[in-house]
């Protein structure tokens, strides 16, 4: 089992509870053992690694006899592989990728993966970043640009590759992400915060949730650029990618960003394989639910939406709920509708 330098170290070895010797001289029952799961997240400082380092660490304070360890990964594909292997049982990802590999689609023919969701955790939104003094004014004006899309393999890669094939921009053909007229470079956020601060490139397309902490870090030490996706592209892009929701990120997300913008993005969720008990999922998601989201929220902004209306949680899943979460949710009286979808 992999382990993230996030969560170096457990937070102490496995407590025994004490032993209680009755008047029938019966064995004294140990306390029950501390279950551990691996989780696989996303590159490190990035909203899901945050998410989950957080969550993880309130959980511990909770004394469940549940643990989490993380995994810093490069994102939905790689996690979709580790949960088939089994070397994770939990992680996170994004609609595209989760719906083809649940049901043997496209590049996951031969990668199907028995894979179920928790719950929802976070909506992205796409946006482009320049420095204020270029003469990129938005998607429309990347022609000759250099432009991250996200890391090699990501479904952030995918997502970005397409809004630009539909924004017009040459794809070559059977690529994930290549065009003809416009320079692609592939890298995490961190690295993309820092290759258009250092001028590498010239602009940087995300798909994440708001605010994503690399720009946000990046827009107090540089004057940035924040756009949408124009809204009169939006059935375009749709054309292109379809899994994509309308979404608003609030004025004043990123510093300069003054006012409120409209754009395309998706939900991305906590998944996981029945190498999670039923038990423990329905544990898992009772305590997230009851115990840890309030805290979460009070440290992360992109989460107080689910606090705000926790039905959110069960909202727009594209592949079954895992069994114990969907146990938890019934007794909620929250219904859990699997949303048609058509994956490329």
């Amino acid at each position: 089992m992999r382990r993230s330098s996030f969560l170096a170290a457990l937070a102490g070895s496995l407590l025994i509870g004490p032993m209680v010797l009755a008047l029938t001289s019966e064995p004294a029952v140990a306390q029950e053992k501390q279950r551990m799961y691996s989780v696989g997240t996303y590159t490190s400082g990035t909203g899901p690694y945050i998410y989950f380092g957080t969550v993880a660490g309130m959980l511990r304070q909770t004394n469940s006899k549940i643990d989490l360890t993380i995994e810093a990964t490069g994102g939905t594909n790689e996690n979709l592989d580790l949960l088939r292997r089994g070397e994770v049982q939990l992680g996170v990802a994004s609609p595209q990728r989760l719906y083809a590999a649940r049901n043997g689609i496209g590049a996951y023919a031969e990668r199907k993966t028995d894979v179920y969701i928790l719950w929802q955790f976070l909506s992205t939104g796409a946006l482009l970043f320049t420095k204020t003094a270029s003469d990129i004014n938005g998607f429309r004006n990347l022609k000759g640009k250099r432009v991250v899309v996200g890391p090699a393999g990501s479904a952030n890669e995918l997502k970005n590759a397409a809004i630009l094939e539909a924004y017009g921009y040459a794809r070559v053909p059977n690529t994930a992400s290549d065009f003809t007229d416009v320079t692609v470079l592939r890298m995490n956020f961190s690295e993309a915060a820092n290759a258009l601060a250092e001028g590498v490139a010239d602009a940087v397309v995300i798909t994440q949730q708001a605010p994503d902490a690399s720009f946000a870090e990046l827009s107090m030490s540089q004057d940035l650029r924040t756009m949408a996706i124009d809204e009169d592209m939006f059935s375009k892009v749709l054309a292109v990618y379809p899994q994509l929701w309308p979404t608003v990120i609030p004025a004043n997300t990123y510093k300069g960003q003054t006012t409120a913008l409209k754009t395309l993005g998706d939900p991305n969720y906590v998944i996981a394989t029945r190498e999670l008990p039923d038990d423990d999922a329905y544990l898992l998601t009772k305590l997230y639910v009851e115990e840890l989201l309030p805290k979460v929220a009070g440290n992360l902004a992109f989460v107080r939406s689910y606090l705000e209306d926790p039905t959110l949680l069960t909202a727009a899943f594209v592949v079954p709920p895992h069994p114990g979460a969907a146990r938890y949710f019934k007794e909620r009286g929250w219904n859990v509708e699997v949303v048609p979808f058509s994956a490329k």
